[in-house]
């Protein structure tokens, strides 16, 4: 499925297999009145690609995404490789909403290119007393899970059992803690 197709409402079942990160809209609220956080107006995509031509499509396509959704929503976006080789789409925008939703057209430009089994994980970030909090949707098992970095690759793991405590009736959560696992290193 592309990218009209998804702004037009058709469906298919890689749609279902992506739709799962709107869950994180109607958690939105509670993220800042439950857990008072602040949201840090960024969230980030990041997946795996493929030196293809088939690939080239669809990063083309992404592109295309990216820019109407900054023309039509003002999501600033860039696109920027980590050391592992995970390609990540940056995005920034002030309505959560327009994040989500440009994050859910990209997973869906790289599903409807066949490269589903490629996508890593959604993040969106937030902060509470000067640290950052990342909730991340991994795209595999599709449920969320709370990553807070705490500097030299440790985490802060009770905080991060505190937002899970905090979020269970709002989100599917990962609930093996064993499989919420760091992503360091987040280009921003």
């Amino acid at each position: 499925m592309g990218f009209f197709d998804a702004l037009l409402g058709r469906t298919s079942k890689a749609s279902s297999d992506t739709a799962g990160v709107f869950a994180v809209t109607t958690a939105y609220p509670v993220f800042l009145d439950k857990m008072d956080v602040q949201p840090s107006q960024k969230a980030a995509l990041a997946f795996r690609p493929i030196p293809s031509s088939y690939y080239d499509k669809a990063e083309e396509e992404i592109r295309d995404v990216l820019h109407i959704s900054e023309k039509t929503a003002n999501t600033k976006s860039s696109l920027r490789k980590d050391s592992f080789g995970y390609q990540w789409v940056l995005l920034e925008d002030e309505d959560f909403e327009d994040l989500v939703t440009a994050i859910h057209m990209v997973a869906e430009t790289l599903t409807g290119h066949g490269f589903r089994d490629q996508i890593l994980a959604a993040v969106f970030g937030f902060r509470k007393d000067g640290k950052e909090i990342h909730w991340v949707y991994n795209y595999k098992s599709s449920k969320f899970y709370p990553f807070v970095p705490q500097g030299n690759r440790m985490r802060d793991s009770a905080m991060e059992n505190r937002m899970a405590g905090a979020m269970k009736q709002e989100l599917p959560l990962e609930k093996d803690s064993e499989q919420w696992f760091g992503l360091w290193g987040i280009p921003h």
